[in-house]
């Protein structure tokens, strides 16, 4: 035999020659890896599914507490909106009576002016009627009786007070006791009147 044939026989024999214990202990070791694989994936699956689950749980939690920040949250921008509102109402009705006083001072402010207007025109009649008369006066031309009875009028007016200091000064009667008799004719005189 050449040494590759020995050695080849030598293999082989080795092989046969295995103790049957090793055999089933290398046949279990091998069933053990390939039982160990089939196991290791669903092994694998569950501790994912696990994992997912409580990943998902904790998130649900986490979503749960941010739902309620926003509902807490929506619930005081909501009272806000509520107060603003109420202020906005209340603005709004002061503006509404604002409104209406300047709309009743705004009339009154017409009226006046209305009635400043009316007056303005009425002087305005006035002085062109005065113009007219002033006018009309002008062209008349007055007679010489008429100015002889202006003058006699009015000296008379001057004799009348000239008697009348002369009568304060008569020596008999004092200032005093002629403005009481005077008063007096002046009472009596109102009392026939009334009467």
């Amino acid at each position: 035999m050449t040494s590759k044939n020995k050695v080849m026989y030598i293999k082989k024999r080795s092989n046969t020659s295995k103790p049957v214990w090793q055999l089933f202990r290398q046949r279990a070791a091998s069933r053990m890896l390939t039982l160990k694989r089939s196991l290791l994936m669903p092994t694998l699956l569950v501790a994912i599914c696990s994992v997912t689950a409580a990943a998902q749980a904790q998130t649900q939690t986490d979503e749960l507490e941010l739902a309620d920040r926003l509902i807490v949250a929506l619930e005081r921008e909501n009272a806000a909106l509520k107060e603003r509102l109420d202020t906005e109402r209340a603005a709004n009705a002061v503006l509404i009576e604002l409104n209406e006083t300047r709309k009743t001072e705004s009339a009154a402010l017409r009226e006046a002016l209305a009635a400043k207007n009316e007056t303005i025109a009425a002087k305005d009649e006035v002085i062109d009627a005065q113009d007219n008369l002033i006018g009309e006066l002008k062209q008349r031309t007055t007679s010489i009786w008429k100015r002889i009875g202006d003058i006699a009028i009015g000296l008379l007016g001057a004799f009348r007070r000239k008697r009348k200091k002369a009568r304060a000064h008569r020596p008999g009667i004092s200032f005093n006791m002629l403005c009481a008799r005077t008063n007096q004719q002046r009472r009596a005189k109102s009392a026939n009147i009334q009467r």
